[in-house]
């Protein structure tokens, strides 16, 4: 994936830099001062010199669940986001052509605040976001500059700091069987350790099912309602609602389908399936 990443930035400061390939070099070496001493061109370097988690687009739920028809569920987990940071320089003989190549760069990178994944090269095109970038703001990896360029035993140097944000996938996923009932006892215990209720108080259930037309999910935006409480929710995308905090007995729920009568149907709870066909 970096290696790729490498090539997409190359290609883009090619392309929309203008840049005589023929002329220029553009390396991602580290720049240390045994490498400097090897350049006979002009040369742009591309410094990878941080890898990290970027923790505010982090997804506020770490996986999605996907529903399949032989009654069982995947949970897959979402992709982490993950900041490259890299140490833009520019190497040349006078100053002049290092801070006018510089520039370039930095005014051909400035227009790209999102790199999207068809400009990529190889499995860069497989992002499944577009990529944020980030360019010329401080650093959250190197708080002080001139130590970085120490620890690379060269001069401090004019540099541009670039970011750019891909996602990690990890491909993780879960399969297990529907979740149709889930059920809260309370009530009192002699023993807390076995975590056994000798005296039950309640037993409360949260119940999912799904709205089918011919076997079919009737999709979302579907209102079903709860008569007894007269509480009424949407199905989803996959036909699917939930009720919560039912006690165990027969309730009275009605279906509404624009351009149709409501229908209503009896469920029981508990119950292997809660589905209610229209």
């Amino acid at each position: 994936m970096i290696q790729d990443l490498d090539e997409t930035l190359r290609d883009i400061l090619v392309k929309y830099g203008k840049l005589n390939s023929g002329n220029i070099d553009i390396a991602f070496d580290q720049p240390t001062g045994e490498w400097t001493a090897t350049l006979g061109r002009p040369t742009i370097n591309l410094y990878l010199y941080d890898i990290r988690e970027n923790t505010e687009l982090r997804a506020a739920t770490t996986y999605q669940v996907q529903h399949q028809d032989n009654g069982k569920a995947r949970k897959v987990y979402m992709p982490k986001r993950v900041d490259l940071s890299y140490l833009i320089t520019v190497w040349a003989k006078n100053p002049e052509d290092e801070h006018q190549l510089l520039w370039r760069v930095l005014h051909t990178l400035s227009q790209f605040p999102t790199i999207k994944p068809e400009m990529g090269v190889g499995v860069v095109q497989d992002q499944l976001f577009d990529m944020p970038t980030k360019v010329a703001l401080p650093s959250d990896a190197v708080r002080n500059m001139p130590d970085l360029w120490g620890v690379m035993e060269n001069q401090l140097k004019p540099s541009i700091n670039f970011v750019v944000t891909v996602s990690l996938d990890t491909q993780r996923a879960i399969e297990a069987p529907v979740v149709f009932t889930a059920i809260y006892r309370i009530g009192q215990s002699q023993h807390p350790p076995t975590e056994v209720i000798t005296a039950e108080d309640v037993a409360i259930y949260h119940i999912g099912g799904r709205v089918i037309d011919k076997q079919d999910p009737v999709g979302a935006g579907i209102e079903v309602e709860l008569l007894n409480r007269g509480e009424v929710v949407q199905t989803d995308s996959d036909g699917r609602f939930i009720f919560a905090y039912l006690e165990p007995g027969e309730y009275d729920v009605a279906v509404t389908i624009e351009g149709r009568k409501p229908k209503r149907q009896k469920i029981t709870v508990p119950s292997k399936s809660y589905d209610l066909s229209v």
